[in-house]
């Protein structure tokens, strides 16, 4: 029997009391009898007659009643996979999973096809920063304790799992190995060093001798050899500060294969945990032991092949864990695309900073509360302008604020104090007609109230233009002087002071 099923009203859970999934309007809702498609920014009520026993979920937040036996659930800025689920009676219902779809694309394949390159593309761009961090930020690792999500390793292992095994096989083919000192008694033939300290301990230690009058110690000795002697013996070992740490990696990523979230995806994963596999069970770390602490000062891992790109592997593991990506797996794990979006186009931006005025530093300020905090700055080499992220902007006698109220754009290209180009990221359209090149697809252009919001920025910030990164089709610019312009691009924006005036530039991530 199907835990849930559609039928006029909605879909259906039947079981000792009965549970409704409706639309506030009326319509239908898409059931394939694997999951129900919701609309983003729509309204569903769920509904039953068991109002005091029943608890509803969305994902991992409580939805609150709205009246009795009525529940509303809407997701906002959300697509993309989730589930619904219930507790009746203090026992979990079977959950409803949901794909929810935003009316900004056109079909589900185009939203699948958005989705995943804005994930693709800000995991390499997390994983490959160009820019470098500022101090505040080296030992955030040990700060930040929290274990990376299960979508960052997916990309991590999925993206790096050719250097992982080539790394490995470069360890295991030349493993750093060095002579360690044992002391031990051997028998005299096994002897093979004698200092004044082996003879120091021969005499130290009648108990040892037996009488051997052949032998040619014994005439010193009254008769008597030693029958055992103590040695320092050289040794070859694996156990070492470097293989301790290769070790400590691989058991990190282990069980991470058997993740119930990536084991769908194992097919994609094979490179990655054959190479941790197969390095596992290697001879070599038979005789390894745990690494207590990390090596720091080796410089086997700073320098030599294979620990080198184990080390760099390791680091960019951990970048999950710095205070800056909370926001970024909370948003990935909650589907909040807005929010996604916003830090794609952060960096976006600062890519092509790059490309104009020199290799970037990112200022962060964090916490562990608030993960990526306001005011955070990337700062060119060759240039005296900056970017800032979210900062505010309050009213200052000198003008270097707004001249009215507190505002807070997402993103402000800074002379000195003085903001001079506003970019605020806007993960909405609307329809405007057709594609010039493609009559099929419907053109989307910016909102007219992201325009208004941008008039408000140039006008209270003073700056020279104010524009709207958004998913859309349409470029258009209102010049102060020109008038409308279709040649709105990134580049131009920023290294070209005639553009004066505010717009909507089209960004997405490439496919």
């Amino acid at each position: 029997m199907e835990a849930w099923k559609q039928v006029e009203d909605g879909i259906k859970w039947s079981g000792a009391s009965n549970v409704l999934l409706t639309g506030t309007r009326g319509q239908r809702i898409g059931f394939d009898g694997a999951r129900v498609e919701l609309q983003e920014w729509a309204e569903y009520l769920v509904r039953t007659a068991d109002d005091a026993s029943l608890e509803v979920y969305q994902g991992r937040e409580r939805v609150k009643r709205l009246s009795p036996g009525v529940w509303r659930v809407e997701y906002q800025n959300y697509i993309g996979l989730g589930a619904l689920r219930f507790v009746l009676d203090g026992r979990p219902l079977p959950p409803l999973p949901v794909e929810v779809r935003s009316n900004k694309f056109s079909s589900l394949a185009e939203q699948h096809v958005f989705y995943r390159a804005l994930l693709d593309e800000l995991w390499r761009r997390n994983s490959r920063l160009p820019f470098s961090f500022a101090a505040p930020t080296v030992h955030a690792v040990d700060e930040a304790p929290q274990p990376p999500s299960p979508l960052f390793v997916y990309h991590f292992l999925r993206e790096h799992g050719a250097e992982l095994s080539a790394a490995l096989e470069t360890v295991l083919g030349a493993p750093h190995r060095v002579l360690a000192e044992e002391e031990a008694l051997v028998s005299l033939p096994q002897v093979n060093a004698v200092d004044a300290d082996v003879i120091g301990w021969i005499l130290a230690h009648p108990e040892h001798w037996v009488y051997a009058p052949h032998l040619a110690v014994a005439r010193r000795l009254n008769g008597h050899a030693p029958a055992r002697v103590w040695q320092r013996l050289a040794e070859e070992t694996f156990d070492t500060p470097p293989n301790r740490f290769a070790r400590h990696l691989l058991r990190e990523l282990t069980p991470w294969f058997a993740h119930p979230r990536l084991t769908p995806y194992t097919d994609n994963l094979a490179m990655a945990r054959g190479a941790v596999e197969t390095a596992l069970h290697d001879p070599l770390f038979d005789e390894v032991g745990e690494m207590r602490r990390f090596p720091a000062e080796s410089q086997v891992l700073l320098k030599r092949d294979g620990y080198r790109e184990l080390l760099a592997l390791w680091r960019l593991f951990h970048l999950a864990r710095r205070p800056f990506f909370g926001p970024l797996e909370a948003a990935i794990d909650s589907r909040d695309v807005a929010t996604l979006y916003e830090f794609w186009c952060f960096f976006r931006v600062v890519d092509e900073l790059e490309r104009l005025w020199g290799r970037a530093t990112l200022e962060l300020k964090v916490s562990d509360e608030h993960g990526l905090e306001p005011k955070v700055q990337a700062r060119f080499e060759g240039s005296r302008y900056s970017l800032v992220y979210n900062q505010g902007f309050k009213r200052r006698k000198d003008r270097s604020g707004s001249y009215s109220v507190l505002l807070r754009p997402d993103m402000a290209l800074l002379d000195g104090d003085r903001p001079f180009v506003v970019l605020d990221a806007k993960f909405r359209l609307e329809a405007a007609g057709w594609n010039a090149d493609d009559d099929d697809v419907p053109a989307r252009q910016a909102k007219r109230a992201d325009l208004y919001k941008m008039h408000t920025y140039r006008d209270a910030l003073q700056a020279r233009a104010a524009v709207a990164l958004y998913p859309g089709d349409k470029a258009e610019f209102f010049d102060v002087e020109q008038g409308q312009r279709r040649d709105l691009t990134l580049a131009n924006l920023l290294k070209d002071d005639s553009w004066r005036g505010i717009g909507a530039l089209p960004l997405r991530p490439e496919v």
